[in-house]
């Protein structure tokens, strides 16, 4: 089947080939309503598609930005890609992803825009990006960082106040009646990890509530990032106390699921 072409469209509408340029564009004030009615009419049943790729040529701009998660077998990073993707075709954008996984040096890649020029922009969740390593980036590609970690660089971060939510759903769980409440998600080797700081409200609820925690009710996890794996093996130890918990508290819900 021949390509449809800005010709065949404008000999459809009885137009020029501007008028249906201007239409195609949303460029405002420049058509009449009337014709530019003609013109989508036009365009709907020829079954026109703009090239894309020439577009681009002309304006300079790809209009695709890159997902960088650690892992998109987690839930929560799936439903991140997912809610990004949406977001980004209402506005006319592609999204590219990238799986860093427990690698520091693929992340500083990704805030690089992954050595991809058609890459205009960074959305990453970091896991062991720190603070020197962001210094050294050497393309400023603009960055959204996921999570709470703290950065002094010039990005934008979205995050919440994770030690405030977890002291809150471990208070429930005091207010239920446990009293050997088990914590699953601890990571020692990341520093300044978001999971240190729901450690820290976990801790605080306890506190609130006057109960000592045992420490072996907070398994360091071996593996990283989470992974069902590690939620199955953390609970393997934790149900092996001599004192087993009463109820477990899962950081993450791929840690819960294994």
């Amino acid at each position: 089947m021949p390509t449809v072409t800005l010709r065949d469209v404008a000999a459809r509408a009885g137009v020029s080939m501007k008028t249906v340029s201007n239409v195609v564009h949303n460029v405002d004030g420049k058509v009449s309503p009337q014709t530019a009615d003609r013109v989508r009419q036009a365009i709907e049943e020829l079954g026109y598609r703009p090239n894309l790729s020439a577009r681009r040529l002309r304006s300079g701009r790809s209009r695709v930005i890159a997902l960088a998660v650690p892992d998109l077998r987690n839930p929560y990073f799936a439903d991140v890609a997912a809610a990004t993707i949406e977001a980004a075709r209402h506005r006319g954008y592609n999204v590219f992803i990238e799986q860093t996984g427990d690698d520091a040096e693929a992340e500083l890649r990704a805030t690089e825009g992954l050595n991809d020029p058609m890459i205009e922009g960074v959305i990453m969740a970091p896991l062991h990006l720190d603070q020197r390593q962001l210094a050294t980036r050497e393309i400023p590609v603009p960055l959204v960082l996921l999570g709470h970690r703290e950065h002094d660089i010039a990005c934008d971060r979205v995050g919440f106040d994770n030690a405030e939510a977890t002291r809150q759903i471990t208070a429930h769980l005091l207010d239920q009646g446990y009293r050997r409440i088990a914590v699953i998600g601890r990571q020692d080797d990341v520093p300044d990890a978001t999971a240190g700081q729901r450690i820290d409200g976990y801790r605080r609820a306890h506190k609130e509530a006057g109960i000592v925690v045992d420490p072996r009710l907070e398994p360091s996890l071996r593996r990283s990032p989470y992974s069902r794996a590690a939620g199955a093996e953390c609970t393997a130890a934790l149900l092996a106390l001599p004192q087993p918990p009463d109820a477990v508290f899962c950081l993450a819900d791929v840690l819960a699921f294994g």
